[in-house]
This record gives C-alpha cells, structure tokens and sequence, in this order.
C-alpha cells in the first residue's frame, strides 16, 4: 500500500495521539454500552482538523502494518512533544514495540532506533519499556 502523509498530516497525528491517550476514553468492549464517540468532534479543537473516522490509536496501529516507516516518523514525534511518562509507556509498550519487535521488519526499526538511543536518554528510556 502506498501512503503518502505530509509533515502536518504526521504532527496532526502525533498531537492527536497524545491529546487522545492523555484524556480517559472508556472502554469501548462489546458489553459496553457506550456508544463510541465521533473523533472527528472529540478530536478537532485547538486549530485542529481531526479527518479520520478511527481513533489516533487506531490510525497509528493501522500505519504500523500499512505505512511503517510513517508510523516510524509518528512515534519519533510523539516522543519529542510529551515527557508524560504514562504517554512514554503507552508509545513504547505501543507502537513503538509493534516496529521493533513484532514487525515484519523490525530489525530495520530496531537498528535505526538503536541509533537514536545511543543519543539520547529519553529514546533510551524508551526502549527499556518495550517487552522483545
């Protein structure tokens, strides 16, 4: 699949992503009855457009499979705009874990991250959250 998402299309992403997990959305099981809410709504506030049906969880979990190396670039920017260290852990044992660990091709992203850790502590810090 080709999927092309300019720069503003991934930092509306990422901030939605972080906007999305900061908040307490519940649980939308089967058993539940509550209804799912409208993202578009939910999501479009602060000069933002949300465009998407699905949840920015949702959105990034399908570019992980279908876009890896945007979902790649979605999660490098998630880590640069939150220190929110329960956000941290949701990206890494998240996304993050599903490109270097349980990814088609995670020693790709695994390297490149690897790079970055060396580097840095937050992105360290990072790495030692996700389960190999």
């Amino acid at each position: 699949m080709n999927i092309s998402l300019s720069n503003e299309e991934r930092n509306l992403i990422a901030r939605s992503w972080v906007r999305y997990q900061s908040g307490s959305q519940p649980s939308y099981l089967s058993g539940n009855r509550t209804p799912e809410p409208d993202y578009k709504k939910v999501l479009s506030l602060d000069g933002d457009i949300w465009p998407y049906e699905d949840s920015p969880f949702d959105v990034l979990y399908d570019l992980n499979y279908d876009a890896p190396d945007i979902a790649y670039d979605i999660v490098l920017r998630i880590a640069e705009i939150t220190d929110d260290e329960r956000l941290l852990a949701y990206l890494a044992a998240g996304p993050l874990e599903a490109l270097i660990s349980h990814h088609d091709e995670a020693e790709k992203y695994l390297t490149k991250f690897k790079k970055l850790v060396a580097t840095s502590a937050k992105h360290k810090h990072l790495l030692s959250m996700v389960w190999f």
